[in-house]
Order: structure tokens, then C-alpha cells, then sequence
């Protein structure tokens, strides 16, 4: 009887000692740098768009030196002769670059408000998904979508605390924008800390 006791408790410390170990969470790990892919446009005709956009990241990111924004011509630079699958090509840039993660970014919609902030015709309207890759294995750490196009407050009265956000104004396209990448990228832990806000 006193061994199947000692047994039993044997069995509960180690049961305990796993249970500790499983809810006890890893220690924070300091975020490394993240590299911005080039942009890509999921049309021909939103490729005239990714100035734009691109220069609401620099805004966003600010002089955040945890993020180094590529180009295409940075890339291929950095690239050489190499050729491969996405996720190789990821791997190498960052490993060039001492990156941890990279974020790739596609923009589907990004048109500008037609009028002013208080009468406009047509409204601002952005649409973009995008993902936060761990260079090292290529596995997603984060992604996200975002779609709005900017509704007159009578269309959705339960929004209307955006309207007031908002100033109940028709904003531009860069405010959306700023406010889309601030909405989206809040929710991911790894873009989260490169906010220069945070």
C-alpha cells in the first residue's frame, strides 16, 4: 500500500512539474529587424499606386531602425543571380540583411475620395492583405486583410463611431490608409513593437 502511495505521488509531482512547464511562457523575445518586401500590385493598373502607399509605410515606420524597406532594384541587388522559390529568395535577403522576419504586402484597391472632406462624390477605398514570414523557416508569424471604402454614417449606423473618429469627414485615401496600416498592424505581435508609437 505505502508503495503504490510513493508511486502515485511520484506520478503527481511529475504531472505537476509538466503542467508548470506547459503554462509557463517562453520568455519575451526581443523583436528582431523585419525586412518590407517590394510592394506588389494585384493589378497592372494599382502598380501606379505603390509610391503612394509605400510612403504611408515610411510615415508609419518613421525612422524606426528595426525596418528596412526594400525595393525592387534593393532586392535584386541583394539577390544577385539568385533564383528559387519565394521563400528561398526571403531567406537569403534576410540573412544579407541580419532580418528575422520580412513582411510581404499586396495591394488590391486604392482609390482616392472624389471631392472634398464634406461633399464627396466618390470615396475613399482601400483593399490590401499582407503577411509576417519568419525568414529563418518561412513560416507565417502573422497575416492580415484589410477591405473598406468609406460609407456615409446614414448607410451604417452602428459605425458610427468611426464617423466620429473621423470628424464625420470624407477622409483621403492616405488618412485611410494611415489608419488601415495603424487598425492592422496593431493585431500583429511582431509589427506591433515596430510601431514607433508603441
Amino acid at each position: 500500500m505505502n508503495q503504490t502511495i510513493a508511486n502515485t505521488l511520484r506520478l503527481f509531482s511529475c504531472l505537476c512539474l509538466v503542467a508548470v512547464i506547459w503554462v509557463t511562457p517562453a520568455p519575451a523575445q526581443e523583436p528582431g529587424k523585419i525586412m518590407v518586401m517590394p510592394l506588389k500590385a494585384k493589378t497592372v493598373e494599382l502598380e501606379r499606386n505603390l509610391p503612394d502607399f509605400a510612403a504611408r509605410l515610411r510615415e508609419y515606420f518613421g525612422d524606426n531602425s528595426r525596418i528596412v524597406l526594400l525595393g525592387d532594384d534593393q532586392l535584386q541587388s541583394l539577390l544577385g543571380a539568385t533564383t528559387g522559390p519565394s521563400r528561398q529568395l526571403v531567406q537569403v535577403a534576410g540573412e544579407k540583411l541580419d532580418c528575422t522576419s520580412a513582411l510581404q504586402i499586396t495591394l488590391e484597391r486604392y482609390r482616392e475620395r472624389l471631392g472634398d472632406e464634406y461633399s464627396a462624390t466618390d470615396s475613399a477605398s482601400l483593399a490590401f492583405a499582407y503577411q509576417l514570414l519568419n525568414v529563418a523557416d518561412g513560416k507565417v508569424i502573422c497575416f492580415g486583410q484589410f477591405d473598406e471604402t468609406q460609407k456615409p454614417v446614414s448607410d451604417n449606423v452602428l459605425d458610427i463611431g468611426q464617423a466620429l473618429k473621423r470628424g464625420f469627414k470624407w477622409i483621403t485615401i492616405a488618412d485611410l490608409t494611415t489608419e488601415a496600416l495603424k487598425r492592422k498592424f496593431s493585431s500583429c505581435p511582431g509589427l506591433a513593437a515596430a510601431d514607433p508609437a508603441n
